[in-house]
């Protein structure tokens, strides 16, 4: 780490480097937009057309490179004996045995983002890193993000010391508290090793975030100067190891205000699909109503909410969600579940005119009801776990008109 009693010391990297490694499209990605365009979501390919690196790097991928221009006599590359050390840090990493699956303590780079919902994943330049704290539901994981720039640490940046806490890959010597992620870490999927940490760091590490989650300051903090660090004893767990950290912010002038901004913005990319985890998932009912206004709306049909009828013989009003549709007829849709089964009851009402509905699973009839002022409702119940359609008919009208309600298994993720 460098020093400097400049109030602005140059840093390193430089912000503009940090910047690219950050959110430049990665290399896959570029290739693919070049040679397999059909493979990029349209959204990111629109993006990249305007985007002027990645011109630059179409036109060189594009671009005929003769072999006589690659020298054949290039003296031997010397390896700087600082790059040397960095590349057996990562090596003694991926020599370690580490048990499979996330784990309390273990930094890991998220070189994938599996999304719940489906949706194509976040391209990553450069893997972000993060430190697992707990999971808070399955699949779900707080922690904070980790770096490599140990010139940007700030008091809440916890930096991991040799040979205390190694083996660590020189891309996750950064701990920062001040910036907790929630992450989606579903099973099914591994993700590289970066380090793990032993108890009592990972005591150190919940503690100064604790600490500056509740705003608690160090009565003996220094000065603000970037790029130094700060051996610090107070508030580390229950151990009482000291923890390094940097020195508090300065001014606007101290260009770590900037880093923390281009990191906040870079964890998004790892909070988002763990929003989707954690968000309520809808549920059987809320699926097929989405699904039937769907398909009324494209076929032209109104399907809107209705208010819920006093029940026969002043029964309570079940949790039940009514819908009209065009014409007349009232669904009544509820859930059922029990040890054996589970699926939706539709209890069907025509309040004017006669009706027919047809349930078909695979393409076969399994079910005709009628509906007339004679007989206005009918019950019927749908699988969960089948794939049907329903055939709506409206009969009494010249010309007849019928709506199709198919429906994938309802058990499935949505």
């Amino acid at each position: 780490m460098k020093t400097s009693n400049t109030s602005t010391p140059s840093l390193y990297p430089p912000l503009d480097s940090i910047e690219a490694r950050l959110f430049s499209p990665s290399d896959s990605l570029l290739y693919r937009w070049v040679h397999a365009r059909d493979q990029v979501p349209p959204e990111i390919a629109s993006e990249l057309d305007n985007h002027p690196l990645a011109g630059e790097y179409r036109r060189i991928l594009l671009s005929d490179v003769e072999s006589d221009a690659i020298p054949t006599d290039a003296p031997p590359v010397i390896v700087p004996a600082w790059l040397m050390e960095r590349i057996d840090q990562s090596l003694a990493v991926k020599q370690a045995r580490y048990a499979p699956g996330p784990t309390p303590g273990r930094i890991l780079a998220m070189n994938a983002l599996p999304r719940p919902d489906g949706k194509p994943e976040r391209d990553l330049n450069t893997p972000l890193a993060i430190l697992l704290d707990q999971e808070v539901q399955p699949g779900v994981w707080y922690g904070w993000a980790v770096a490599p720039d140990p010139d940007y640490a700030s008091e809440w940046d916890v930096l991991l010391q040799r040979p205390d806490d190694e083996p660590f890959d020189p891309s996750a010597g950064v701990i920062q508290t001040w910036n907790p992620v929630y992450c989606y870490l579903p099973a099914g999927h591994e993700w590289p090793v970066l380090a793990e940490l032993r108890p009592e760091r990972l005591a150190g590490v919940r503690a100064l975030a604790l600490a500056f989650a509740v705003g608690t300051a160090s009565a003996d903090a220094p000065s603000a100067s970037p790029g130094r660090v700060w051996v610090r004893w107070e508030g580390v767990g229950e151990a009482g190891e000291p923890i390094t950290t940097g020195t508090p912010l300065g001014d606007d002038k101290d260009s770590r205000h900037a880093y923390q901004a281009l990191y906040h913005r870079a964890a998004e990319a790892v909070r988002e699909p763990a929003r989707v985890a954690m968000m309520p998932q809808p549920t059987l009912a809320e699926r097929l109503i989405q699904h039937l206004f769907d398909l009324a709306q494209s076929a032209g049909r109104l399907l809107q909410p209705a208010p819920v009828l006093a029940h026969a013989m002043g029964s309570e009003a079940t949790e039940a969600i009514h819908l009209v549709l065009e014409g007349g007829l009232r669904l009544a849709i509820e859930e059922f579940s029990d040890q054996e089964d589970s699926g939706l009851e539709l209890e069907l009402r025509a309040e004017a005119g006669h009706w027919v509905v047809e349930r078909y699973a695979l393409e076969h009839l399994q079910e005709r009801l009628e509906l007339h002022p004679d007989e206005p409702s009918q019950r019927i119940y749908l699988d969960a776990r089948t794939t049907w359609h329903l055939r709506v008919s409206r009969t009494d009208v010249d010309p007849p008109w019928h709506l199709d309600l198919a429906m994938p298994s309802l058990d499935r993720d949505p």
